[in-house]
Order: structure tokens, then C-alpha cells, then sequence
């Protein structure tokens, strides 16, 4: 693959920190990805069976790929080492535009979900939502709402929500996103393009703690604690209390 990871395992769900190793033919999306900007780069949704999730993809027009499989190695808690293995279809681009959405299958979860490695000092247990901003949110939403055989839902002034079974994706104007993140230092965000990973945590005051102890700059506000860009490889982090 050419590429590489470290892995942030919550409760049910997980982000991972993505990087390239080496130049090969599949990690050159993310070569030309990073000469522009960090941040989110794709959103992977969870399947059971990612053969069946291409046919079905398929069966309504979307023309997902081939499943593949691939592993990469693990270094579990107690020293020894194992393999992560995942089978994973992707959407074409202009399924969901700006969001790279790919089921994955976890082959291997006993090597990933490991229950000491969802333990984290600031009480980080899942996630709670993503945030897509843009000049035309109900029209960059549909294509999104298309693939999780739903429709935008307003939810506030200028901004929707596109369900997709368990983390939400808010789409909104950049003055929505201003308003929503008040406090936050914004002037790293892109006019257009996902935007926020808001993580779900236990003990806001625990958070808060461990962001002073690591030197971590960041505001309180009523969406939680934001982390700015430039201190979360160009994407907003906030951190809300479940």
C-alpha cells in the first residue's frame, strides 16, 4: 500500500493518523493530498461483509470497486507482534464528493480492539460527529444522503445533517460553522470541504487537563473543547462531553 498508520481505537469506532512510507501506485492519492493540505482525508464505513456492500453499491448505480484485501502489522500491548487485516470497497469520487468513503472490513478485530487501547486520559469513548462546510450545504449534502439511502435534514440555520447510521455528517455555510465553533480559530479552515472531527469524552475537566498537561492550545466553548488546525494536522478537533 505504501502507506502507513497509528490507529486511535474508542469504543465501537476509531480515526486513525495516516501518512505515506513510500511512493507506489496506491499511496500517490495521498502523496498529492498532503501537497495541498492535512486533514481529514476519507471516511470509512463500517460492513460486515465488503462484498456485499459493492454489490449493493452496485445495484443502485454506484459503481463501487472490487473488494481488496490488505493487512498491515500490529504491535500489541504486551510486546508481541500480530496483523490488523481488513477487506475494503471504495466508492468512486463523484459518489460523495470531498469525503473518499470506503467500507472497510475488519478481519482481525481481536488485534485492533484492544480494550486497554480504548482507555484514554482524555476520556475519549467515540465519535460524535463530522462536519463538511460549504457555500450550498443542502446541494453538497445530497450526494451523501444518496449513499445512506436518506435525505439531508435540517438542523440548524444553514446547516443539515446527512444520518448514516451512527456518526452524523453536518453540512454548513462557513458562517454556521463560525457560529457552531465560536471561539475557535478558524482561519486555518478551507472554504469547502470536511472540516471538524468531534470526538465524544467522559470528564470534559479530565480533557481539559490533559490538553494542559500535553501544551495543547484550545478554547472552551458550548460545542466542547476545539482544538484549532494547527494542532490537529489541519483539522478542527472538538471534544464534547457525552
Amino acid at each position: 500500500m505504501g502507506s502507513g498508520n497509528h490507529t486511535i481505537m474508542l469504543k465501537e469506532d476509531y480515526f486513525e493518523l495516516l501518512g505515506v512510507l513510500e511512493p507506489t501506485e496506491l499511496s500517490r492519492k495521498w502523496l498529492e493530498l498532503l501537497k495541498t493540505r492535512e486533514g481529514l482525508a476519507a471516511l470509512a464505513l463500517r460492513t460486515d461483509d465488503a462484498a456485499g456492500a459493492a454489490a449493493e453499491m452496485r445495484a443502485v448505480g454506484i459503481a463501487a470497486s472490487d473488494p481488496l484485501e490488505f493487512s498491515r502489522p500490529v504491535d500489541l500491548p504486551d510486546g508481541s507482534k500480530a496483523e490488523a487485516a481488513f477487506r475494503t470497497t471504495h466508492f468512486p469520487e463523484d459518489a460523495a464528493p470531498d469525503l473518499r468513503l470506503f467500507c472497510c472490513q475488519h478481519l482481525t478485530r481481536q488485534n485492533t480492539w484492544i480494550p486497554s487501547l480504548t482507555e484514554h486520559a482524555n476520556t475519549a469513548s467515540g465519535l460524535d460527529h463530522f462536519a463538511f462546510v460549504s457555500a450550498t450545504p443542502e446541494a453538497a449534502a445530497a450526494p451523501a444522503a444518496r449513499v445512506f439511502d436518506t435525505a439531508p435534514q435540517p438542523v440548524a440555520a444553514e446547516t443539515v445533517a446527512v444520518a448514516t447510521g451512527s456518526v452524523p455528517i453536518l453540512y454548513m455555510t462557513p458562517a454556521a460553522l463560525a457560529r457552531r465553533y465560536a471561539g475557535a480559530d478558524l482561519a486555518a479552515i478551507a472554504a469547502h470541504g470536511l472540516a471538524v472531527l468531534a470526538i465524544k469524552i467522559r470528564d470534559a475537566a479530565a480533557a481539559e487537563a490533559c490538553l494542559n498537561r500535553s501544551g495543547v492550545s484550545y478554547a472552551s466553548s458550548a460545542a466542547g473543547l476545539l482544538v484549532p488546525p494547527q494542532e490537529a494536522c489541519g483539522v478542527l478537533l472538538a471534544l464534547r462531553a457525552a
